[in-house]
């Protein structure tokens, strides 16, 4: 358009005062106005080229830190389970509880990151759901129906799940499964608070 218009003005001007000031006039204004069209390509492309470079490495940034957050309050949950007086049966059904669950909440943010999910379906677990359990979750087989059921009619997945491991804490912290103060547990609710403001700022990233 730019380009077109330049055209345009030149194509009105004298021809006797182009010929009195001896310069080729069409030729100038053509040149400069692929200067400028050129100028504003590069410009753009640039600009583009480095916000979406910066986004990209914001969103790596992100995910690290999630994952960092939750591998560190699924450690110390270990770590506080040593020395639990508790009956050996009930920490081992806990650590198995707290592994599956994890594993299924990163296989669910990295669908939700990369695909996304959609709530159409009448099975029990349809194909959109599924997708989740495409990713190498563990002991994904373990899943109940009920909470399998819950997942699938669930608009917030990875908020589900993110709920569920704190309900598991809190019902291990009930049933004396730590050999810690809970004061010291506290910290895993602050990590894992920590590891879903990371995983909200990639996936702002994603949809945008």
């Amino acid at each position: 358009v730019l380009l077109k218009l330049l055209i345009s003005s030149e194509s009105a001007l004298d021809k006797d005062e182009a010929i009195l000031l001896g310069i080729d006039q069409r030729s100038q204004i053509v040149g400069a106005a692929f200067s400028s069209v050129s100028f504003l390509l590069g410009f753009l492309i640039v600009f583009r080229t480095s916000q979406a470079y910066t986004r990209f490495w914001e969103g790596c940034a992100a995910l690290c830190r999630m994952q960092g957050e939750w591998f560190d309050a699924s450690s110390c949950l270990f770590a506080f389970c040593k020395r639990s007086k508790a009956k050996r049966v009930m920490v081992i059904h806990f650590q198995e509880r707290l592994v599956r669950l994890i594993s299924l909440l990163n296989g669910c943010i990295l669908m939700e990151l990369s695909a996304g999910f959609d709530s159409d379906g009448d099975s029990v677990l349809s194909s959109s759901s599924a997708r989740a359990f495409e990713m190498e979750i563990i002991d994904a087989e373990a899943f109940d129906e009920d909470s399998l059921y819950a997942f699938h009619n669930s608009g917030e997945k990875v908020e589900l799940i993110f709920q569920w491991i704190q309900g598991l804490v809190v019902d291990a912290c009930n049933d004396q499964l730590f050999s810690v103060a809970p004061p010291i547990v506290s910290r895993i609710f602050q990590e894992l608070a920590s590891g879903m403001v990371s995983y909200h700022q990639a996936l702002k990233i994603a949809k945008m």
